[in-house]
């Protein structure tokens, strides 16, 4: 009996986990239309480190940022949830090494290049293609839905820019996008 009620509370849990990711996935077509203003992507960060720092602490996760990161224009909402997924994401595909993510930017003519590279299990990057798509998930063992990355894409069009990400198996994942310059 103690069996099924725990079958029971792990599937509840996981149909609130979908309907929390479904209802991020509308909110950022609604999100859109909000006004764009100034945004910090280094005071992002740190808000971002506040909000996962029992898993950064867990997992004895390194957080590097390579330069300062730019202001730019944009949503800070959904630039918070971009940067949460990408980051959040390098911490849960992690390898048996301690987590390490790399943060850098580039100063591009009208643009930035940002970069969030990780240490983790990478996959194999013929794939790379479905990630962005909803409910595509490459790791069946690793819990999620599938709705991060395709928020994040989302995210990233709605400021005008690109997101592809580059990997290999057993080495790590590098997400790259563009941001307009504030």
């Amino acid at each position: 009996m103690a069996n099924k009620a725990r079958k029971i509370k792990t599937a509840a849990s996981r149909m609130a986990t979908l309907i929390d990711e479904v209802l991020q996935f509308a909110k950022t077509n609604h999100d859109a239309h909000l006004p764009k203003e100034n945004v910090s992507l280094n005071y992002l960060l740190e808000v971002v480190k506040d909000n996962l720092a029992a898993v950064i602490s867990e997992s004895h996760a390194q957080i590097n940022v390579n330069q300062k990161l730019p202001e730019v224009t944009g949503s800070p909402s959904q630039l918070f949830q971009l940067l949460q997924n990408l980051i959040s994401n390098a911490l849960k595909f992690r390898s048996t090494r301690f987590p390490e993510v790399n943060i850098s930017a580039k100063d591009q003519d009208t643009h930035y290049l940002i970069s969030v590279k990780d240490n983790g299990i990478g996959f194999d990057s013929s794939l790379s293609h479905k990630l962005f798509e909803p409910f595509e998930r490459l790791q069946s063992e690793v819990e999620g839905n599938g709705l991060g990355l395709s928020i994040c894409k989302k995210i990233i069009e709605q400021h005008g820019g690109q997101i592809w990400v580059e990997s290999e198996i057993g080495v790590g994942s590098q997400f790259s996008f563009t941001l307009s310059k504030a």
